[in-house]
């Protein structure tokens, strides 16, 4: 009698180990997870044919969906948006429609300007950074989506027909305007190609 009361104490106290080990290992081997957060970054830039006032300007991921604006730009073309760090992870594109300029050959005023854009690889963004919208980067973003180049094709095609290389990160100024003289060369160029561009889209 003494030894079956024995073998059911030590089944019981086995099955109470049992099933402390299984919880102790079912709390230490359950994993957490911290939550994804994503935080605004501001992005700056400006529409460029001469300066476009009041363009409509959405930002696009990769699959055409909309992550940023749609916001106005001012009235001398340029405008700022917050985009989450996340997305700037993966390629975008910057369209801008709509708004009006002056064109810098006749001085016509009010002209009403078309679909811009501007195509930027996953990781080239951070805090602080700009894209300006411009007739060269429109040209390059539609050799990638509109005729499926790679951004490296479409830069080498863009280069051998045209002997530069399209670059958002440069703010084009108004080669028309006094104030411009002080700009470096770089925004200059920006400005004086944005112009030609501009010109020959319209003829």
């Amino acid at each position: 009698m003494e030894f079956q009361n024995l073998l059911r104490y030590t089944i019981l106290s086995a099955s109470v180990a049992t099933l402390v080990a299984c919880s102790s290992a079912d709390t230490a081997t359950t994993p957490t997870t911290p939550p994804t957060t994503s935080t605004p970054v501001t992005i700056s830039g400006s529409v460029f044919a001469s300066p476009v006032s009041q363009a409509t300007v959405t930002i696009k991921d990769g699959s055409g969906n909309t992550v940023a604006g749609p916001i106005l730009a001012e009235t001398d073309g340029t405008y700022s948006v917050d985009i989450l760090d996340t997305d700037l992870a993966g390629d975008l594109v910057f369209e801008s429609s709509g708004g009006e300029f002056t064109d810098e050959e006749t001085g016509s005023a009010n002209v009403v300007a078309g679909a811009m854009s501007a195509f930027v690889e996953g990781g080239s963004l951070a805090a602080g950074s700009s894209v300006h919208v411009t007739p060269d980067t429109t040209i390059h973003a539609d050799l990638i989506t509109k005729y499926n180049k790679t951004p490296t094709a479409a830069q080498t095609a863009f280069f051998n027909a045209f002997a530069h290389n399209p670059d958002f990160s440069v703010e084009p100024v108004d080669i028309t305007d006094p104030a411009s003289s002080s700009a470096d060369d770089a925004s200059k160029h920006a400005g004086w190609r944005a112009a030609v561009f501009s010109r020959l889209a319209n003829n």
